[in-house]
């Protein structure tokens, strides 16, 4: 067995953790950093499978992923992240009219996502091509438990992911 442990060292002495990302919104600005959690996006290959002599034989196709990512960011008594974010909807949407005015240049913008290791490194990096904000969810309210932060949950949709180099 110690033999399997120290295979297991040597591949992986420090496991890389979850906590220590970063998220670029270039309309967020500096506000970006403050986003708590999210998902790292992925893609997965389509499969087509052909019956030949009988046989199921599957084949690789294109890549498809949910084209939809999302992010929590904690708000600030000021309701900047509010402002922020929904700064994003409004360059598209007039919700009092609701004229929609996404045009060739539209509301779209690249989102980065950086996985960092445990000194602050860029490890490796995922770029979301043309997303948009899609809007928030709703925030659970109570005043039983003032402990509790005001927490927004926002939704982008995107057109395609290009993993990316680390910076070198």
């Amino acid at each position: 067995m110690s033999r399997k442990v120290d295979a297991f060292r040597q591949q992986i002495a420090n496991p890389m953790n979850i906590h220590n990302f970063l998220v670029d919104i270039p309309e967020l600005g500096e506000y970006a950093m403050t986003i708590q959690s999210t998902s790292y996006p992925s893609e997965q290959t389509r499969v087509t499978t052909l019956a030949v002599a009988g046989e199921l034989i599957s084949y690789p196709t294109v890549p498809e992923n949910s084209h939809s990512w999302s992010f929590m960011i904690p708000e600030n008594d000021d309701g900047r992240a509010y402002e922020l974010c929904e700064g994003l909807r409004h360059k598209y949407w007039d919700q009092m009219t609701g004229a929609i005015t996404a045009g060739v240049a539209g509301p779209y913008q690249d989102i980065i996502v950086y996985a960092r290791d445990l000194n602050s490194n860029v490890k490796f990096r995922v770029k979301l091509h043309n997303a948009w904000c899609v809007g928030r969810q709703d925030v659970n309210l109570d005043q039983n438990d003032p402990t509790q932060n005001w927490k927004w949950n926002y939704q982008f949709r995107f057109d395609y992911i290009e993993d990316l180099l680390p910076r070198k």
